[in-house]
């Protein structure tokens, strides 16, 4: 295989490649698609778009286990499904509730299969599902959260069909999937209610099957969290969910599963571990460890949660998978947000079959993305370690949490532990921002003229440094002899005394400040060997006449050591 690129194609590059043992036949790719291959291709880009968020996996003899539970304060219900089958969609509403930050670390999800002591699968309920904290909609080919509208109905003499429909009302689906803010405060539709079944304990319990000639739909109204991932097991698997918050918990819990018709020995369980900071290793310290291991197996998926308090970039660092206790990494990446598929730290959201960024406060907060790895899953045969760089340490108030995906045969080993309650709520507190009393923002300043250049709002937060409203007004592109002016408004004849805040860098400008026409003090050099908040200057008095006032900035040089980019940067200034 040779990739060929032409000139000025682009700076950064990743290529994935899988290799296979010698001697294993593999079909040679041909741009020229045969009627077969063509529709293949129909069929899968109709999964990965206007079908997304139903279960692509379209499987006979299906059954349907739905219960309704209310789980007391500090206890878990259980679902437990026997045979030799695999789970094939799982998908869980919950009421409403005016914290789903904190409920959703509250509830836990967890899985054994086979009566192993230990679960193969443990999470907070939400980040289970590939996003958090809260509920932030989106869609993927195997995870996702969605709205959903419907009426409780009864659909007699037909089968139960369709990609995974949420709700059907005499043959016809009904869904409205708006958009959510996932975030504390947020509205939620009432819990779903009635399900026809065998009623115990005050909770419904429902099992059928798809070819059943009686359908019961049971989505009134409500936000429905998913997984299609394929789970088998050979004896039965016990889902559980615990509630750990102060109040009883309304739960309905909707598992498909399949029979399994081939043997159990190429199998593997599904696993899924939910941490914050596991032991890393002294000489790598930065290597914070998504996953270790032992067996064969194969890694799928990866979600991260990010709590980053100061703001600014928090992903520079690389992923990096070692396999088969290989010395050197396999897969090493380029860049975090280059491993979620994404680029230049951007906090817009998307949402792809198999890659997410659910949501994102401007990167100065909460960002959580996700990674499947379905086409591109790594199979182990003895061990696999996955790491992603973390370069800022928890004491920078810079803290992850994510999401391991794996499959791992049944004499591996699964060693992550259950995180308790303490130490998944608590760790990320509101952000309180600093802003200069009585001052002007530069960002919010009024420009009345500019001779050249462009500019715009920059969020800056650096560590050691403070801007108010950690932003400035950004003045690019320009050079020397350029200026730019602002109109100051004023109720009164006054004279005041000037102070400010300007932005130093090694690529900023020596300049000079004018108001009313008169000069105000001396030049100002703003270089710097790193982007500093430097503090206030004080400027001096000037003169306010009542009505509007002109500040002006000329661009008169930059430093011999600068890089002459001639840039300046207008965090506020003040009139005293």
């Amino acid at each position: 295989c040779k990739i060929v690129a032409e000139p000025k194609w682009g700076l950064y590059y990743h290529f994935n490649y899988t290799t296979f043992p010698k001697g294993t036949k593999i079909q040679t790719f041909k741009m020229d698609l045969s009627v077969k291959e063509n529709r293949a291709l129909d069929k899968a880009n109709k999964i990965f778009t206007t079908d997304i968020g139903n279960n692509p996996l379209q499987l006979k003899d299906i059954k349907k286990d739905v219960v309704n539970w209310t789980i007391p304060v500090g206890k878990s219900k259980t679902l437990n499904i026997t045979g030799k089958r695999a789970l094939t969609s799982l998908k869980v509403r919950i009421p409403k509730n005016d914290n789903y930050n904190d409920l959703l670390r509250q509830l836990t999800l967890s899985i054994n299969w086979d009566d192993e002591k230990s679960p193969s699968v443990w999470s907070p309920l939400g980040d289970f599902f590939g996003t958090a904290p809260g509920i932030n909609e989106y869609k993927s080919l195997v995870m996702g959260m969605v709205k959903i509208r419907g009426q409780r109905s009864e659909v007699r003499g037909q089968k139960t069909e369709g990609r995974g429909q949420r709700t059907e009302n005499g043959g016809q689906k009904t869904e409205d999937r708006g958009k959510v803010s996932g975030v504390r405060g947020q509205d939620s539709p009432p819990f779903l209610k009635g399900v026809r079944g065998i009623s115990t304990n005050k909770e419904q319990y429902s099992s059928e099957s798809t070819n059943s000639s009686l359908h019961h739909s049971i989505t009134p109204y409500s936000f429905e969290f998913y997984s299609y991932w394929y789970m088998p097991f050979e004896k039965n698997a016990k889902i559980t969910i615990k509630n750990e918050s102060d109040k009883p918990q309304k739960i309905s819990l909707i598992v498909e599963s399949a029979p399994i018709k081939t043997s159990f020995d190429n199998l593997g369980y599904f696993h899924a571990k939910w941490h914050r900071d596991l032991k890393t290793y002294k000489d790598r310290p930065i290597d914070w460890k998504i996953l270790e291991a032992e067996g064969k197996g194969r890694f799928v998926g990866f979600a991260l949660h990010v709590w980053d308090a100061k703001g600014g970039w928090w992903g520079e660092g690389d992923e990096k998978f070692f396999v088969d206790g290989e010395k050197f990494p396999s897969t090493i990446g380029t860049g975090s947000e280059d491993y979620f598929g994404y680029g230049w730290c951007t906090p817009a959201l998307f949402f792809a079959p198999f890659h997410s960024q659910t949501l994102n406060q401007n990167n100065r907060g909460h960002i959580s993305n996700n990674r499947w790895h379905i086409g591109d899953n790594i199979p182990f045969q003895k061990s696999f370690d996955a790491y992603i760089e973390k370069y800022h340490e928890n004491a920078r108030s810079t803290f992850y949490a994510g999401v391991a995906y794996w499959y791992l045969s049944k004499s591996g080993a699964d060693n992550i532990k259950i995180t308790p309650l303490k130490d998944r709520l608590g760790y990320y507190t509101n952000i309180k921002n600093f802003k200069e009393k009585n001052a002007l923002e530069g960002e919010s300043l009024s420009i009345k003229s500019i001779s050249n250049g462009k500019t715009g709002t920059q969020d800056l937060v650096v560590p050691g440094n403070v801007w108010s409203d950690d932003s400035q007004l950004w003045w690019a592109n320009a050079g020397v002899g350029d200026f730019i002016e602002f109109e100051i408004d004023s109720s009164e004849n006054v004279t005041k005394k000037l102070s400010a805040q300007f932005t130093r860098a090694n690529d900023y400008a020596i300049i000079q400040l004018y108001f009313n026409g008169a000069k105000i003090g001396n030049e100002m050099d703003c270089y710097y060997p790193s982007v500093i908040a430097p503090g206030k200057i004080r400027l001096g008095k000037v003169k306010l006449k009542k009505g509007k006032n002109i500040l002006k900035i000329k661009i008169t040089g930059a430093n011999p050591k600068a890089l002459k980019k001639y840039i300046v940067g207008i965090d506020y200034i003040k009139f005293e």
